[in-house]
């Protein structure tokens, strides 16, 4: 029901002919993620399917506060995952503008081996690109441009379960690219996360070759 609701919205968002969400959808999400936690509240899983709720679906100040409980409590029961981590510094970098926790976790997140329980390593690609902005936003334009180089490689990785990775990331990198290069205007205040890399004279070149070769995938 969460993705159903989030897809449809992005959908009539972009084109809007297209259905609108059905509010009865995002809360059949909430209440069956709330019911599966209420059954087993050491349910991982379903403990990082909420705080992906509380961050895309249904966004309030009061659902980050839960995604925080969720997301500690997770890491308390299966601290070598990556996907607690990976939502933290989500919530950091977008919610609080706190870009050094954003990168501490993203960091963090890169050295384990699982996305959560048994579940092989996941979202490499969009890990480093989110670092890459993180970077940028501190002021580490040199640390920004290595990451996106390799969030966004020159060539498709050879080793398979690193082009899955790549494979599954390219459509999240295409539409975060987009608004992370905008310039500050009058219906987009604040500028991109990658904006002040893209301008400077040093970097320009650099972050032109990367946006060429995502175009390209």
């Amino acid at each position: 029901y969460g993705l159903k609701y989030r897809i449809e919205k992005e959908e009539n968002m972009k084109v809007a002919s297209k259905p609108a969400p059905i509010e009865d959808d995002k809360e059949r999400a909430r209440f069956y993620l709330d019911r599966s936690l209420s059954v087993d509240n050491t349910n991982v899983a379903a403990m990082n399917d909420r705080t992906f709720f509380a961050l895309n679906i249904g966004p309030s100040e009061d659902e980050h506060k839960k995604a925080v409980q969720y997301c500690t409590t997770s890491l308390k029961l299966d601290p070598q995952q990556q996907r607690a981590r990976y939502n933290l510094a989500y919530l950091e970098h977008t919610v609080h503008s706190n870009y050094r926790r954003s990168d501490e976790l993203l960091t963090e997140a890169l050295a384990k081996t699982r996305w959560q329980l048994d579940q092989p390593a996941r979202r490499r690609f969009s890990i480093l690109y989110n670092r890459a902005c993180a970077r940028c936003r501190m002021g580490d334009m040199e640390g920004a441009v290595i990451d996106l180089e390799e969030a966004i490689p020159a060539a498709m990785p050879s080793e398979a379960a690193l082009k899955k990775q790549f494979v599954e990331d390219i459509p999240k990198l295409k539409d975060a690219m987009k608004d992370d290069l905008k310039a500050p205007e009058p219906t987009h205040a604040q500028e991109g996360d990658l904006y002040r890399l893209f301008v400077t004279d040093r970097y320009r070149q650099r972050v032109e070759e990367v946006k060429a070769r995502l175009s390209r995938y």
